[in-house]
């Protein structure tokens, strides 16, 4: 870890450019904003709190959209807040792709237009998250440095014309960023409508890898050199005695840019920690200015792509995501478990800065939301814990890379129907704005996420097994149980459950962390290929699951992939045979994975039943403690999930609120012990639920029981007495 603070002091180190601090004086009281109340200056010992990557808990909840007052006229302006106020809109994201507007020519600083709409937006009742300008340098900062532009992983270096054009590690670029941000900081640190800053934007996205010789090869023999020390012991450490790569100096090891065949698996995980510390160093190099300069307002992010959530997520106040629900975009039923990631990156509420507003799709290829998905989607960030949501973006935009990237409005920018359906929004969230106020998520259980364990998975055996989880996700939420995501440091016994999928590499301090929980009276799930790899990215030399064989109570001597090609499978289903609960008698099938497991303590749940290996155990049960350890050695049908998660919940007795339909999600939100709890049915067709208390429902004012029918695309919210 010493290489990482060095890698953050060194890019810290500097001072800022001055810049007048702007000051404010109006006319007229300002009024405040439409929906709840202004945020207040905070006070000097709040404001030290917020540093060091301290919660920020939300004093109101925020609805607004992504504003580029920069590409419309400024006449337009004023209609669009009016527009946006009759919407209930209280808060924009501005100025995140704005650098060559604010600074046209080096030193050469435009803050006008923008202090004109922040004021417009500020009288109308709407408050700002200022972004920071850095997704996209200006052309001249590119002619002062030509090779700014990073390179891919062909070793072709960018050309102007995209976005997020910059390599992360050029000294000239962490000279610029300080300019600007410290002149941005400056200027609207005492505004009182600027409530947080959002640095730059999507700083993970994996367009902005760079492999450039120049800056990051050299930053990357650095942060080896930290790492390990010597040579020798890198060169232990990844094999290289293997396809005799041993290296003999530094400088000889590459980046890993396109060769014939594959890289070292070694080489190319610790890229990836290289990689994600980079772009964490310079997130943190913003937040140590704005830190510095504006104490007393938050600052989150978008996170986006592959570096390590949990890691960018420390140094933010709040953690910030993307929500694109779409249909050919991923499946439907996986939005829960997006939103519930990002809440257990800081372990609270979160905010949605780029809330789906229109079709997405910068090349035509999606479909448009059906009348009520909007609404319903925006509500399901809110169920899973944001505290705030916006809408990407305000205005489609009328010329430029994203021209079919729609937004709330057209380009012509008359108000529609995803207009109108959110401005019906706004006027319900007078109220549930409200009661959703200081309110948290609370999870009975949690799955378990380790970014350096997926990027470990390099071979072909593991690439088409990352979305697996989402399956016992929902076999869950069929329950109507809240589900939080939680890693590596974290307390764990808050939890009864905790569901660790395909954790394929693992360390000692996580087989602790396990161990700990499940003897105090915890259950885990782990599941096939977990415990394959040693945290130097080799296959373990133990029998496997390696580090957790142990706590499982089994041995794995042989497995194999369920192939639809297979003579002795039909279309890759494994026959299961349940020997005990909660499979007992009961027969279903496996897909995808097979891990003969041969129990050594553990009891067999479920049994194989063809190949050679049948009457071999697939699912087994470990007593460790005063808890339970579960090993699911193939990946189980519906029917299977669904009885193992209803069983794992019953001791605890966690119990739906109601019977849950098919593809409705309830989640809830609670304060002081009382629920909030949302029904969100995104059916075509009508679903029924049956209440078994009185519960006050919230946007129909009026209490409701017994059986409840909920319209297609829409919700229930129900209060409790």
């Amino acid at each position: 870890m010493d290489n990482r603070r060095d890698f953050l002091t060194k890019l810290a180190a500097a001072s800022a450019a001055l810049v007048p601090v702007r000051t404010f004086s109006f006319a007229a009281p300002l009024p405040r904003p439409v929906s709840g109340s202004a945020v207040e200056p905070m006070a000097e010992d709040a404001a030290q709190n917020l540093r060091g990557g301290a919660l920020y808990r939300s004093p109101k909840t925020f609805f607004g959209a992504d504003y580029y007052p920069e590409a419309w006229e400024e006449s337009r302006w004023p209609t669009d807040v009016q527009m946006m106020r009759e919407a209930g809109f209280n808060i924009v994201r501005l100025a995140e792709f704005a650098w060559a507007r604010i600074e046209p020519r080096e030193g050469d600083l435009d803050f006008d237009w923008l202090d004109r709409i922040v004021d417009l937006l500020w009288k109308g009742g709407i408050q700002t998250l200022m972004g920071t300008p850095t997704s996209q340098p200006p052309p001249w900062l590119y002619q002062k440095y030509p090779d700014l532009y990073p390179v891919n992983a062909e070793g072709i270096r960018y050309n102007f014309g995209g976005r997020y054009l910059y390599c992360f590690n050029h000294p000239g670029m962490a000279e610029y960023t300080r300019k600007i941000v410290s002149g941005i900081a400056k200027r609207y640190a005492n505004h009182p409508a600027v409530v947080g800053w959002h640095p730059d934007n999507e700083f993970g996205h994996v367009a902005r890898e760079c492999y450039c010789k120049e800056y990051c090869e050299p930053a990357f023999h650095k942060w080896l050199e930290a790492r390990y020390g010597s040579l020798d012991k890198l060169n232990a450490a990844w094999g290289t005695s293997f396809w005799s790569q041993i290296y003999s100096d530094w400088s000889q090891i590459p980046l890993p840019r396109l060769t014939q065949q594959q890289h070292n698996p070694a080489l190319i995980l610790d890229y990836r920690r290289f990689w994600s510390d980079t772009v964490v160093g310079y997130q943190k190099l913003q937040i140590d200015i704005l830190a510095e300069i504006a104490p007393r307002q938050f600052t989150t992010h978008n996170l986006w792509g592959k570096p390590d959530y949990f890691a960018m997520a420390r140094d933010l106040n709040v953690a910030a995501m993307n929500f694109y629900p779409a249909y050919g975009w991923g499946r439907l039923e996986d939005n829960g478990l997006e939103l519930d990631t990002f809440r257990g990156l800081k372990d609270g509420n979160f905010w949605v800065v780029e809330q789906r507003g229109g079709r997405p799709g910068s090349h035509n290829e999606t479909l448009e939301s059906a009348p009520g998905l909007l609404r319903l989607w925006a509500y399901q960030s809110y169920a899973h814990g944001a505290d705030a949501v916006i809408f990407f973006r305000w205005r489609t935009a009328a010329r430029g890379g994203e021209e079919y990237w729609f937004g709330l409005l057209n380009q012509d920018g008359r108000p529609n129907r995803r207009y109108r359906e959110l401005a019906g929004m706004g006027k319900e969230l007078e109220r549930v704005g409200k009661l959703l106020e200081g309110t948290n998520v609370v999870s009975p259980l949690a799955f378990y996420v380790d970014y350096e364990s997926e990027w470990a998975k390099t071979a072909p055996d593991v690439r088409a097994f990352d979305d697996r989880r989402a399956d016992y996700y929902k076999a869950f939420k069929r329950l109507g149980v809240n589900i939080d995501v939680t890693g590596r440091g974290r307390d764990l016994t808050r939890y009864k459950i905790v569901f660790a999928p395909m954790l394929y590499m693992v360390n000692d301090d996580m087989v602790e962390q396990f161990t700990r929980f499940v003897r105090g009276g915890g259950t885990l799930v782990l599941t096939f290929r977990s415990g394959v790899k040693e945290w130097d990215n080799s296959v373990t030399m133990q029998p496997l699951p390696g580090l957790l064989r142990d706590l499982a109570g089994i041995e794995i001597e042989e497995f194999e992939p369920l192939l639809k090609m297979d003579p002795e499978l039909k279309e890759g289903e494994m026959p299961l045979q349940g020997v005990a609960a909660p499979f007992a008698a009961r027969a279903s099938a496996g897909t995808i994975w097979a891990d003969i497991l041969e129990p050594k303590g553990a009891q067999a749940l479920a049994k194989y039943g063809r190949k050679f290996y049948a009457g071999k155990a697939a699912v087994t049960l470990n007593r460790v403690g005063e808890g339970r350890v579960i090993y699911i050695g193939t990946h189980l049908a519906r029917d299977f999930a669904d009885a193992l998660a209803a069983w794992l919940l019953a001791p605890h007795r966690i119990v739906p609120p109601f019977a849950v339909p098919e593809m409705v999600d309830v989640s809830y939100r609670e304060k002081a012990g009382k629920k909030l709890i949302f029904v969100m049915n995104f059916n075509n067709t009508a679903q029924a639920v049956r209440l078994p208390r009185t519960y006050r429902n919230v946007l129909a004012e009026r209490d409701v029981a017994g059986s409840v029918l909920i319209p297609p695309r829409d919700l229930l919210i129900l209060s409790e007495a």
